[in-house]
C-alpha cells in the first residue's frame, strides 16, 4: 500500500503537464457581448453583414502581437485584401474585430503570429 499512494500523488501532480493545450480558433459571430462571446455563429452571411471576427489563441498570451489577415477566394487562389495588427496585453487569450463585408464572395481570414507562423484559418462565404 505505500507504494500505492507515492505513485497516486506522482499522477495527481503530472496530470495538468499532460492535458492537450487547446489550439487557435476562429469564429465568425453576428453578435458580440461581454457575457455572451459568439452567438449566431455562421461560416455563411448575407451582403453587407456586420460579422464579428473573433480568435481564440487557446493559451493565455504572454503579450503577443498578432496579425490578422483577409484574403478574397477565386478560384482557389488567395488575393490579399487587408491585413489588421493585434497587440494582446498578458494574460489575454482572445482578439476580436468587427467587419462589414461589402461584397459578395469567399474569403479566408488568417491569424499569424510575430514569427509569420499561420496560427489558424478559416473560410467565411458572403452572400
Amino acid at each position: 500500500m505505500k507504494k500505492i499512494i507515492p505513485l497516486f500523488f506522482l499522477l495527481i501532480l503530472l496530470s495538468p503537464a499532460c492535458q492537450e493545450e487547446q489550439k487557435p480558433t476562429i469564429r465568425f459571430c453576428s453578435y458580440f457581448d461581454v457575457n455572451t462571446p459568439c452567438e449566431g455563429e455562421f461560416d455563411q452571411f448575407p451582403k453587407g453583414s456586420k460579422v464579428w471576427i473573433y480568435f481564440e489563441l487557446g493559451k493565455p498570451s504572454k503579450g503577443d502581437t498578432l496579425t490578422g489577415q483577409l484574403y478574397f477566394l477565386d478560384n482557389g487562389k488567395k488575393s490579399f485584401v487587408s491585413e489588421k495588427e493585434f497587440i494582446m496585453n498578458s494574460g489575454e487569450d482572445f482578439v476580436m474585430d468587427l467587419m462589414i463585408f461589402g461584397n459578395a464572395g469567399k474569403f479566408v481570414v488568417e491569424f499569424i503570429d510575430s514569427e509569420g507562423n499561420s496560427l489558424a484559418a478559416k473560410e467565411i462565404e458572403i452572400r
